[in-house]
């Protein structure tokens, strides 16, 4: 049995520079061609180029776009076979391959798993990899039959296909940069559609559309999304459009609206405090690119961090940066209670903002070794015995007490900002129900103004 791929969404015309840092697979691509192509391919030529190789990627959707990419710059055959076929030909000495030359791309299966103990391996597979090197050498070299596989490490192969003779050849592709998956969303919605806040701007898109839309798949639905805004509103795109999919995602809806106003202006208080403790408590460096009360099916309000603020700490988080994080998060139920009333905050609101605040904070308690009130006393507290499997009953016992005293701490600390600034928090509020959504810039004049105010 074959396996079945989309054809039409394997672009093996595009240059090797879109498919990221494969320079090597290019040059590969170039010795199979040469070999293939020579009047008496020799068994040491394609030893050398490789009869079983390994294509380590981290995104595991991609391998097959690149194997059938070198295959057309080799200007050889490409065959996808399933896990069992190739099985099945390595035992009974068979040719999975009716045109010749061809890369084979195979995915991992039985054939490629570690196993415990030699008792745990199947019969079969014992008997495939006993015949796989026998196999591999007796191929005709005027065939040029060479197997790809694929996974995120050498290591998904069991130690006895990584020996000369079976699978000894690897490439190892390294993800995007942030920034070359930012260029790279804008040339699929197409450069000339954006304006500069995008352009200008790649890392912070690609900091982005990592972040909300993981997958390469979901990133090119909102690519074509994006065009479809240009082509209807005749004009170009900004960041704060690419903000509006990350809030909402590409589905188009008539975003039905409470109509309650006390219900709204809870919803609105929720919000602002989110924004104002993440604005304050940042010294203005976190505005959030968007803040509104615009509902959706799975929420009745939202703010998210500044996508450049979040860029600025990317692989070198800060302590006081996850504190942050989690004050933020806490900051919907906080400015509920100064503004409303501890008995008037709603019951159910606030649940998704403790469910994250809750997982950092077991990490923090957890996984990376600080106590819940590391740096306020004594800044050498020890908690550093992180956990790396099942906690123990005591173990647990411990996070446990640790992660309420943090969320404790965090909680009466948003809540000193928030009533420290109660007219700031009750202005944007009122703003939130008059304009139901706030650009990052707008958020940024409405602070200007309301301090001003209360300066004045």
């Amino acid at each position: 049995m074959q396996l079945k791929f989309d054809q039409d969404s394997l672009n093996v015309t595009m240059p090797w520079c879109a498919y990221g840092h494969v320079s090597m697979l290019e040059k590969w691509a170039h010795e199979l061609k040469a070999i293939h192509q020579s009047e008496d391919p020799s068994f040491k030529a394609w030893r050398l180029t490789g009869r079983a190789v390994m294509i380590a990627h981290p995104d595991k959707n991609k391998p097959l776009e690149l194997v059938s990419k070198a295959a057309y710059e080799a200007e050889m055959n490409f065959v996808a076979i399933s896990a069992e076929k190739f099985v099945d030909c390595v035992i009974n000495n068979k040719v999975p391959a009716k045109k010749s030359p061809a890369l084979i791309y195979v995915p991992q299966g039985e054939w490629s798993a570690h196993y415990e103990k030699p008792t745990d391996k199947p019969e079969h597979i014992k008997k495939f990899r006993r015949s796989l090197q026998t196999y591999l050498e007796d191929i005709s070299p005027k065939l040029g039959l060479v197997f790809v596989t694929s996974g995120d490490s050498y290591d998904n192969l069991d130690s006895d296909l990584r020996a000369v003779g079976a699978f000894d050849r690897r490439f190892n592709v390294s993800d995007l940069t942030i920034e070359e998956k930012g260029t790279r969303f804008l040339n699929a919605v197409g450069v000339d559609l954006c304006d500069k806040t995008l352009l200008d701007h790649p890392a912070k898109v690609g900091k982005l559309i990592v972040d909300e839309f993981g997958s390469l798949r979901r990133q090119r639905l909102i690519s074509l999304s994006m065009q479809r805004r240009a082509h209807r509103e005749s004009r170009n795109l900004n960041f704060d459009d690419l903000v509006y999919f990350s809030v909402f995602g590409g589905g188009e809806t008539d975003h039905p609206q409470e109509t309650n106003p006390e219900v709204l202006k809870r919803i609105a208080i929720h919000e602002a405090g989110h924004a104002v403790v993440a604005v304050l408590d940042s010294d203005f460096m976190n505005i959030p690119d968007y803040a509104g009360i615009v509902s959706s099916t799975s929420f009745g309000g939202l703010v998210t961090d500044s996508f450049a603020f979040n860029l600025s700490h990317a692989g070198h988080i800060k302590f006081k940066d996850v504190l942050h994080r989690i004050r933020v998060m806490l900051a919907g139920r906080v400015a509920e209670a100064v503004a409303l009333g501890p008995e008037n905050v709603s019951f159910c609101g606030a649940r998704s903002d403790l469910v994250q605040a809750s997982a950092w904070a077991k990490d923090v308690v957890s996984r990376y070794g600080f106590g819940y009130n590391y740096g306020k006393v004594n800044p050498k507290a020890l908690n550093l015995l992180v956990i790396d499997e099942t906690p123990t009953a005591s173990e647990s016992a411990f996070i446990e007490k640790e992660c309420r005293r943090l969320l404790n701490r965090l909680y009466n600390e948003a809540e000193s900002i928030l009533v420290a600034n109660k007219v700031l928090l009750e202005s944007l509020a009122d703003l939130l129900v008059q304009r139901k959504a706030l650009t990052q810039q707008e958020l940024l004049s409405a602070f200007a103004s309301m301090r001003a105010t209360q300066i004045n």
